[in-house]
């Protein structure tokens, strides 16, 4: 039987156009880029960024519109427990102008970023559905697509009373070993896929360091490589980087950051730390405090031994020298240690320099001898510290003031001295105060001269209490 003309040209159509997504899908490719391969497993709880590219070779999205859809399904089990899903527009293949939320109430007043940057590369955070306010707190629609690259929010629970109408869509947090399906779908079928394995666990060694400036970074990274130390390196859920800046949703990534340190190892560095606008001190060390960790053995505490990642000086002979700082552990459970001892007037440059102090100190008397060092952060009372609104902590209390007693072995204590804790860095033209390191001047009278004096330093708190455990001593002759 013939076909009537129609029906012929309606089933020839068809079946080219099946023919041209088979093509199409088979020329479809999505590469996932975040979660890094080394930074899959993550604490229990998080909110984590799937972030990939998409190739639809020589396609514009306008031709080869898709979709991308994230599934985190339990290990050894059918049950899917996240789903994620962008819409695009069918035109452009993209996520719309629309859908995207530019005025929102919890961008970081400090952000500058540009509403044409947020078109280019849509923060999945700020995905809705235009005309429906309410899809704002759907958790199940936070996908974007561009040309080239898509990003997905994954929420895992630890930021599920900001924002979110999490509740309502899932039941549990995630918590152990899943599988997680990328796909790129187009008209209900899938065009391509990569599956990987996310773990929400522990990490067992993570670094907390602050990562400037640039000869610090370079020290602490390879100090974290030698250690097997996490960095995070992948994005926070709630930070996101645009070619006009980054765009920020603070109390998110404040929260999935803090998460990571409620369990494992902290190895934490303890230099340019300030308070007030440094993530290490006000979003990790305060939180580590609040949780009741920072006195727990899985707190590991470490200095430049010089006190520097680098530093420039001039020996007893009057020679300029310069010497890398080495990244050494605090004696453990120790709280305080000095790190080198300068002589001389504060405006010579370089000044001389005692570079190991436990082997004794030389000093001169009627000149300025200048101590420096470092403490740890100590373990506060529940009233010492608070949560804030924007997901920071403040903390109250820390060793705030070092006692010093020059003593002699016959004649007894011959000067005391008291000094705050705190320095002021200036770095790139900028002052950048250190609330964990102090350096400390003392004139030394003609009285010390021919004296050998056990140099007697020890902590003491916010609330002028001595600090155990902050105890230390080195031998110093006077000449």
């Amino acid at each position: 039987m013939k076909r009537p003309a129609k029906a012929a040209a309606a089933f020839i159509s068809s079946v080219l156009l099946a023919a041209s997504l088979c093509t199409a899908g088979e020329a479809t490719k999505i590469t996932v880029i975040e979660p890094s391969p080394n930074q899959r497993l993550i604490e229990a709880g998080r909110d984590f960024y799937v972030i990939g590219r998409i190739d639809r070779e020589g396609l514009s999205a306008a031709e080869m519109p898709v979709d991308i859809r994230v599934e985190v399904v339990r290990k050894g089990s059918s049950t899917i427990a996240r789903t994620v899903q962008s819409h695009v527009d069918s035109s452009s293949g993209t996520t719309p102008e629309r859908d995207i939320m530019f005025n929102y109430k919890y961008k970081a007043p400090w952000c500058k970023v540009t509403r044409e940057s947020l078109i280019k590369s849509p923060m999945p955070d700020l995905i809705y559905k235009s005309g429906r306010p309410d899809t704002f707190y759907d958790p199940s629609i936070k996908a974007s697509v561009t040309e080239d690259r898509f990003a997905v929010l994954v929420q895992g629970g630890c930021t599920k009373k900001f924002e979110t109408s999490y509740d309502q869509n899932y039941k549990e947090d995630l918590s152990g070993v899943y599988s997680a399906i990328v796909s790129a779908t187009s008209g209900g079928r899938v065009l391509a896929s990569e599956t990987f394995t996310m773990d929400f666990g522990i990490v067992p060694d993570k670094l907390l360091s602050r990562f400037s400036p640039n000869d610090h970074m370079k020290a602490v990274t390879k100090f974290s490589a030698d250690g097997n130390f996490r960095v995070y390196k992948d994005l926070f859920a709630g930070y996101w980087p645009t070619d006009s800046g980054i765009y920020e949703i603070p109390p998110r990534w404040r929260m999935n950051d803090s998460q990571e340190y409620n369990d494992g190892r902290v190895h934490t560095v303890i230099y340019n730390i300030s308070e007030g606008s440094c993530a290490t001190q006000d979003v990790e060390i305060a939180y580590l405090s609040h949780i009741g960790r920072l006195g727990s053995d899985a707190m590991h505490f470490y200095y430049y031994d010089i006190g520097e990642p680098v530093i420039k000086y001039r020996d007893s002979g009057g020679d300029t020298l310069e010497k890398q700082g080495r990244i050494v552990e605090f004696e453990r459970g120790a709280k305080l240690a000095f790190t080198r001892a300068e002589f001389g007037p504060g405006n010579d440059s370089p000044r001389v320099m005692d570079l190991n102090v436990y082997d004794s100190v030389t000093a001169d008397r009627d000149k300025t001898l200048t101590l420096c060092g470092a403490v740890t952060p100590i373990q506060t009372s529940d009233s010492d510290v608070a949560c804030n609104p924007d997901a920071t902590y403040t903390t109250k209390n820390k060793i705030s003031s070092i006692h010093y007693e020059f003593r002699d072995g016959i004649a007894g204590v011959m000067m005391t001295a008291d000094r705050p804790v705190g320095i002021i860095r200036n770095i790139n033209g900028r002052k950048l105060p250190s609330v964990y390191e102090f350096s400390h001047d003392f004139s030394l009278p003609a009285s010390l001269a021919g004296h050998i004096l056990t140099v007697h330093a020890a902590g003491y708190d916010s609330h002028g209490a001595k600090v155990k455990d902050s105890d230390n001593y080195f031998y110093l002759r006077v000449k």
